[in-house]
């Protein structure tokens, strides 16, 4: 099994490969699984765009078959391997404009589902930062930032309620769109949030909302910048959920907010109560400098974001605390530059991978005697 090591978001199974210049001895057998135009070899490994799930599994069992590492993503770069771009897979399967979700396949962008959604006047409806929104779906389920997140949808792994998936041993698996029961292990967080060292996405379903009637934006100059944090955690302590929170490393906090025009008004009212109370006073809204590049990110629990802020010493122009929810926020620092995804698969992983027979398949728990 092969950890992601690019912005695919997901990886899958496999060993060893092949090496040197030439194209691996398996090439022929993808050419025939997803068609030449889709195959492309380079220093012994394989780059392949399968355009269907039918062509992932073929994929998974020749890499399965001659021993092949996989990884997803084109910054995979598995030597000897073979690397799965899932970028022909960006099609809407369906979308439900009754309970408010869409099933995708997981190789499409957040930008270009937002355009679909956008023509039926629906949105994610998830304030997520410009540097995930080039982002596959299935990066953000599978490889999940702390980032993207907002004060209303809180993480938008929290957003997903069913996935399309393909296990290391080639077996497909697709959750039920249905409550949750305490009936049995919950297969959609096998994969959710893993990194696809447990196996790779292909189709998941997502709630979407509503474009709103109203939105405004607001500003407030706190005094210093353990006030703004302070009002910002208020904010979200006594229910109040905007669209967007942000704090800036000089003290200033943005929030846009968007709904129903007395329910805008009421939000933005609450947080200038909150902020004068802080002591702070309501300022021009001009949007904060906009940062291109993914930056430094990492997640902070709510109760200890001052703290944990303060304690960094990374106060600036180029430190902002963004992501707020119920749970807790991102500090970014666009300054810095963001830390690489962890080179070795969990310790999870690694004890499920011994105790996997010939054939992929699980024989004995973690920790069964």
């Amino acid at each position: 099994m092969s950890e992601q090591t690019g912005d695919g978001g997901q990886a899958g199974a496999g060993g060893g490969g092949g090496d040197g210049n030439e194209a691996p001895f398996w090439a022929d057998r993808l050419v025939h699984a997803v068609g030449a135009a889709h195959v492309m070899s380079e220093n012994g490994r394989a780059l392949v765009r399968p355009g269907a799930p039918a062509e992932l599994v073929d994929v998974m069992r020749i890499a399965g078959e001659v021993g092949a590492a996989v990884g997803i993503g084109l910054g995979a770069h598995n030597a000897g391997g073979i690397d799965v771009d899932l970028s022909r897979m960006c099609n809407v399967l369906y979308l439900d404009e009754t309970s408010l979700t869409v099933t995708v396949q997981c190789g499409i962008t957040v930008e270009a589902l937002e355009h679909a959604l956008g023509e039926r006047s629906l949105t994610l409806g998830a304030a997520l930062p410009p540097w995930s929104r080039t982002r596959t779906l299935g990066a953000l389920l599978a490889a999940p930032r702390a980032s993207e997140a907002s004060p209303r949808t809180g993480r938008f792994l929290q957003s997903c309620i069913g996935v399309q998936a393909l296990l290391p041993d080639g077996t497909e698996i697709s959750t039920r769109l249905a409550p949750r029961k305490a009936t049995g292990p919950d297969l959609m967080h096998v994969v959710l949030g893993g990194r696809g060292t447990l196996g790779i996405l292909s189709a998941a379903t997502v709630r979407v909302q509503r474009r709103q009637e109203s939105r405004a934006a607001a500003a407030f100059k706190l005094p210093t910048l353990p006030a703004a944090l302070s009002t910002a955690r208020k904010l979200i302590v006594v229910g109040g959920r905007p669209a967007d929170l942000a704090v800036s490393g000089t003290g200033t906090l943005w929030l846009e907010v968007d709904g129903p025009a007395a329910l805008v008004a009421a939000e933005v009212a609450l947080a200038e109560r909150i902020a004068r109370e802080h002591g702070g006073e309501p300022v021009p809204q001009t949007p904060p400098p906009r940062i291109k590049a993914r930056p430094h990110e990492r997640a902070v629990p709510l109760e200890t974001v001052d703290s944990a802020v303060l304690a960094s010493s990374l106060v600036g122009d180029s430190v902002r605390v963004i992501a707020w929810h119920p749970a807790g926020a991102c500090v970014v620092d666009s300054a810095r530059a963001p830390e690489p995804p962890p080179a070795d698969a969990p310790a999870l992983v690694a004890a499920l991978k011994r105790r996997l027979d010939p054939n992929g398949r699980l024989v004995a728990w973690p920790g069964a005697v």
